[in-house]
């Protein structure tokens, strides 16, 4: 009894702590990254429990009832004959909640995009059981392998045609630099409020040789591998089970990607990240998607801290001296994961003292968190302007590709919430809790474009073609999906006018989704089948790759 109340206590004061970190309950498959989450959790203010003092009175109460006890299990046969029993009913319980007909006729709740109020209605215990079947990923609707050769034979012949043709090579090839930025994002898309002084002056002020608007993430308040993912891959969380982290579910083998991609075209690969190598399995996904080198916390000569991350200015000043090494005639492509942003923001500030106040016309709410919040993104924005000053003066032609990753935890931000100035509805602020900027810059000249909207999934289709690189025909299929729909989260979709859910989906925006479906099926999870000539550089058709 004892043994099973401080599994129970603690299982339960970990959801309440999950859930006031990321605004979501614990999934079967946060398990694999509870390495990831004790590494950074000492940043964090752990939350006291609701009725917290009654809920440990009564787990004392029940402690002492079990040490007073005289029950007893007769020794022998029945105390076996009892563990067997306890064992089947366990795993069959288990197992009932893997079953559709069991939970369809005790009216279980199963909407997976809503998994706060499904945890709410059906419990802890039964809302668990029930997303352990989305470990496992089901095949698309109508899925053959026939079919994603139709597919194949529709890119071949609808839209590749004549796409090859506007590819650089040699020397006019640029050196890529990606810049994901921890928890970087616009806090005036949730509501209006004024600063004493400018949040990101110098992102704003970008507009010569710059590509710029919102873009649509997967996650919010946590889970950056997620956006990592899609950006790297070109697949959409969309088709993945709510929450997953494919880096820790799914990728298990060689996986096609944008660095597979650049690779291919002549490119020296490096992801860098000041911060521990285990988080997300990021050492062992890293090589399976391309990457050459890998560059983590122990690597870093520069180390400057901001609380106790890496600062970004270290970052780029680390970035600055891996180009000033290269050879002449190499082409770089760097994927860079800062962390000096990461939450939380309550914390003791040390080396960093916040600059950015939050003008407020009454003191109703405490603003300490975000005001702390906003100063570190006019720290990223002072450090990113860094980056582009230097790189201005470079001779050899380079792409910048700067982008958040999600926006901050509900905590951190609470009051801007519930202020609402906009008067969003709550689906419209769960929605517009998805956006954060990117900004696209060369350093030579590109078309510039304002307020042109994406998600994750097609940023690395819309780099390539900036970049003027050879894309997979996955990635020229990206493209083209693309303008019609611009805009796929897990929850709703964009064309250019209006959002909509998966379910209100026209019969030509299905036959696309499906298709896409069927195309990321087969890249991540029939990898003994995949039909290989999809998701590397366009060559000539030479085989429809693995049988």
């Amino acid at each position: 009894m004892i043994i099973t109340g401080m599994i129970a206590f603690a299982i339960g004061y970990a959801n309440r702590a999950v859930l006031v970190f990321r605004d979501n309950p614990i999934f079967p498959w946060d398990i694999l990254s509870a390495r990831t989450a004790f590494s950074v959790g000492d940043n964090y203010e752990w939350p006291l429990p609701e009725n917290g003092w009654w809920i440990l009175l009564f787990v004392s109460l029940a402690f002492v009832f079990a040490l007073v006890a005289r029950i007893k299990i007769p020794k022998g046969k029945s105390r076996h004959l009892m563990a067997i029993g306890s064992l089947t009913l366990l795993l069959l319980y288990g197992s009932l909640f893997q079953n559709y007909t069991f939970t369809n006729y005790f009216n279980f709740n199963e909407t997976l995009f809503a998994q706060k109020y499904l945890y709410r209605q059906n419990g802890f215990i039964p809302s668990f059981l029930i997303n352990l079947r989305y470990i496992r990923v089901d095949k698309p609707k109508g899925y053959s392998l026939d079919q994603v050769r139709v597919i194949e034979e529709k890119i071949d012949s609808e839209i590749m045609k004549g796409e090859t043709a506007q590819t650089v090579n040699g020397n006019d090839k640029p050196n890529i630099l990606v810049v994901m930025n921890e928890a970087f994002s616009d806090l005036s898309v949730l509501s209006p409020f004024e600063t004493n002084i400018p949040v990101m002056p110098f992102l704003d002020s970008l507009k010569e040789n710059t590509i710029r608007g919102n873009l649509y993430v997967p996650v919010v308040g946590g889970n950056t591998a997620t956006t990592e993912y899609e950006f790297l891959t070109g697949d959409s969380m969309a088709f993945l089970p709510s929450d997953s982290v494919a880096y820790q579910q799914f990728i298990q083998t060689e996986n096609p990607s944008l660095p597979t991609t650049l690779k291919e075209s002549g490119y020296r690969t490096l992801a860098m990240h000041p911060y521990g190598e285990k988080g997300w399995n990021r050492d062992q996904v890293y090589p399976l998607l391309g990457f050459d080198e890998m560059f983590f916390l122990n690597d870093f000569k520069h180390q400057a801290k901001i609380r106790k991350y890496v600062s970004d200015y270290s970052v780029y000043q680390e970035m600055i001296d891996l180009f000033e090494q290269k050879k002449a005639e190499e082409r770089l492509f760097y994927f860079t994961v800062t962390m000096q942003n990461h939450g939380g923001y309550s914390t003791p500030l040390g080396n960093f003292r916040p600059l950015v106040s939050v003008v407020s016309p009454d003191d109703e709410y405490d603003l300490t968190t975000m005001e702390i919040y906003l100063s570190l993104m006019r720290e990223s924005d002072s450090a990113f302007k860094s980056l582009i000053k230097y790189f201005n003066e470079v001779d050899e032609k380079t792409i910048i590709l700067f982008f958040g990753d999600h926006q901050p935890h509900d905590y951190a931000i609470r009051s801007l919430l519930e202020q609402n100035g906009y008067g969003l509805t709550k689906e419209e602020m769960d929605q517009n809790r998805r956006i954060v900027p990117y900004v696209l810059w060369a350093n030579y000249p590109i078309e510039e474009q304002e307020e042109l909207d994406i998600s994750a999934n097609f940023l690395s289709s819309l780099l390539m073609e900036t970049a003027g690189l050879e894309q997979s025909p996955y990635g020229y299929f990206l493209s083209d999906l693309r303008k019609t729909i611009p805009v796929m989260t897990p929850n709703y979709y964009s064309d250019h006018n209006q959002r909509y859910g998966y379910a209100e989906a026209s019969k030509e925006h299905k036959l696309l989704f499906n298709e896409y479906e069927m195309l990321q099926y087969n890249r991540l999870f029939e990898t003994a089948r995949r039909v290989d000539r999809l998701f590397y550089p366009a060559k000539p058709k030479i085989g429809l790759g693995k049988e």
